[in-house]
């Protein structure tokens, strides 16, 4: 049974990747002399953070909430996948506006600014020392699975990890999709002959265990009648198994990497086909398999690839969490030097970016090897503890995505989603799910709220230094833009008796009429990477307020323009909103500001109209 089981599983792994390197284009292309990534060449970047969960999540899960984990592995996926396609969303708002790279700290740069983007710049670090950190303690336990060795060594050789890893990228040997992807394939042949293995001696006691966790959480999670107590429960479940998908941010950090959004798409369906399957899989049959998975939190796969195969499926199982762990602290320091790299950029804060011979950011390395072996020795190589501390981060980048998302719609509708988009319903049940997710583990995990606090405490001071020394793109870009004044003195110079008009544009509707009295107002936001294009003399660029909106700077203009031009008549114009009223529902600041403007100016009037023509092609507002 078992010899069948490994053929079978050989025999699947071969048909899925000979269809896969069929794809064109699908590791990485050469496109008008650029080199870039593929959807496959992302995805396995990415995987190798996410597949080396496996080796220590569905322990630490059940450490927290027992066979439960089991049922919340497989929702915790589920989850993560809704949540991808709202990265996805993030990644074509981030490209059509000339933005590509940064992940979440880009996105809330554009959203919020500078101050929200170090505390998401912050939040993706603590993640990224996490993720080194756990990795090369995960990796040197799982070959103490056969060695036990004394702590002082297990700990030299946790820290000897991370410093040959650091050294490789000081010499330039940073990772590469064509070596990755080797180590995917073996990956993939090795877990699938695990996955197989396991349901060709499922038995009934298994069975039964897995079906009594799905019973169980319904039945006290789900179908309780007390709807706090179950967010509570929710909270706590997610929090538990949230460390089994962490990696996800990876993809949209890789985005200036792919030639555009659709790849980042591509990206995460594959890492739904695989690790979102692959992960609940074989953390429920180790889970079920094991009889007291209390007793192997450590070492729970490897344990398990010995009672499902034998010793030589065990020590497999141990050589590929080694390497794949390893890769997980690559991962980590190259995301951690890109983002570093990126926000020094960005402030123009080059000394903290500089290059050595080999093209390497040696400074960021150093100091991020430093905190890592910083973390090592103080939680003196203890699983549990660095377990602990790891949600949280990554929870957050989960809270600030998904709250931005839908701060943005309110503000702006689907105005930079041409393609691609998702409900704002949706993106505020992921919020609602990510922030008391995020609010247990804050409350249950007192190192990991430290570390975190500690860390977002340290971006926003030290950026904020950064910043006070440097001119922002945002002032330079606000210089030579219009102000409410311009707008002010422009009516001054109109003829005294006629009406004027003020017509409200978005940056996607046309401008199609150019008269007498006529003037036009198109907001944007400041972070975006060029204002809209400026067509005539009436024709006014307006920074939009970016906490309050649209609805909110139109007044802010509007009373300008009132307090000098009071017996003016005026005939305020607004397009015509084409969203669905479900979405209409969640722009309520927009909406009621825009609705509220004629009792705070009785004597003008207010148009809310729709011409032919007034709509770029394809895009809804």
């Amino acid at each position: 049974m078992q010899t069948l089981a490994v053929i079978s599983a050989i025999v699947f792994v071969s048909i899925v990747v000979y269809f896969l390197t069929k794809k064109r284009e699908y590791l990485y292309y050469t496109k008008k002399g650029k080199l870039w990534l593929g959807f496959a060449g992302v995805a396995v970047i990415t995987m190798m953070d996410e597949l080396t969960s496996i080796f220590y999540a569905p322990g630490e899960a059940y450490r927290f909430i027992g066979y439960k984990s089991i049922t919340y592995l497989a929702l915790t996926s589920l989850l993560i996948f809704f949540y991808s396609l709202t990265m996805t969303e993030i990644a074509e708002i981030l490209e059509n506006n000339k933005i590509k790279g940064g992940g979440v700290y880009s996105f809330s740069y554009f959203v919020f600014g500078a101050m929200a983007s170090f505390i998401a710049a912050g939040s993706i670090i603590v993640d990224y020392v996490n993720t080194a950190v756990m990795s090369s303690i995960s990796a040197v336990e799982n070959l103490n699975f056969f060695f036990h060795w004394p702590l002082v060594f297990k700990l030299g050789l946790e820290l000897l990890i991370i410093w040959a890893i650091a050294i490789l990228n000081l010499l330039g040997a940073r990772e590469n999709a064509k070596v990755t992807y080797i180590l995917f394939i073996i990956t993939a042949y090795v877990l699938t002959v695990l996955a197989f293995l396991g349901f060709s001696e499922l038995g009934a006691n298994q069975i039964s265990k897995i079906v009594d966790s799905y019973r169980t959480t319904m039945s006290q999670d789900f179908l309780t009648m007390d709807p706090i107590k179950t967010i509570e429960l929710l909270s706590i479940g997610f929090g538990s198994t949230i460390l089994a998908y962490s990696g996800i941010e990876s993809v949209l950090q890789t985005h200036k990497l792919v030639e555009n959004w659709k790849t980042i798409y591509k990206a995460y369906i594959m890492l739904g086909l695989t690790v979102g399957i692959f992960t609940p899989l074989i953390g429920t049959l180790a889970l079920a398999r094991v009889e007291n998975p209390a007793d192997h939190v450590d070492d729970l796969i490897t344990y398990y690839a010995k009672l499902a195969g034998n010793n030589i499926m065990a020590i497999a199982v141990v050589i590929l969490a080694s390497l794949t762990l390893a890769f997980a602290v690559n991962t980590a320091l190259v995301g951690a030097t890109e983002l570093i790299s990126t926000m020094a950029d960005k402030h123009k804060a080059y000394w903290i970016s500089t290059l050595n011979r080999f093209n390497a950011h040696y400074r960021i390395i150093i100091f991020m090897s430093v905190f890592f072996s910083f973390i090592v020795l103080i939680t003196q190589g203890n699983q549990d503890i660095v377990a602990d501390m790891y949600a949280i981060g990554l929870i957050a980048t989960f809270v600030i995505n998904t709250g931005t998302i839908v701060l943005y719609k309110v503000i702006k509708g689907n105005a930079q989603t041409k393609e691609y988009k998702t409900g704002i319903f949706r993106n505020l049940i992921l919020f609602i799910i990510f922030l008391s997710t995020f609010i247990y583990v804050v409350i249950h995990k007192p190192y990991g709220t430290a570390m975190w606090t500690a860390v977002v405490l340290f971006f926003i001071i030290a950026g904020s230094i950064v910043t006070r020394i440097k001119t922002t793109e945002e002032e330079e870009k606000i210089a030579q833009i219009d102000k409410y004044a311009d707008v002010v003195d422009y009516i001054e110079s109109l003829p005294k008796d006629k009406p004027a008009h003020i017509f409200f544009r978005r940056p996607s509707e046309n401008v199609y009429e150019i008269g007498e009295n006529m003037i036009y107002i198109t907001f944007f936001f400041v972070r975006s990477k060029r204002p809209p294009k400026k067509l005539f003399k009436s024709h006014f660029i307006l920074p939009v307020n970016s906490f309050w909106g649209i609805g909110y700077s139109s007044k802010k203009l509007l009373e300008e323009i009132y307090e000098d031009h009071a017996d003016k008549p005026f005939n305020i114009h607004f397009g015509w909103p084409l969203s669905s009223w479900f979405e209409r529902m969640f722009t309520g600041v927009m909406v009621y500001n825009i609705l509220q403007l004629p009792k705070s100016f009785p004597s003008w009037n207010f148009l809310m109209e729709y011409k032919a023509g007034s709509y770029k092609l394809k895009n809804k507002q």
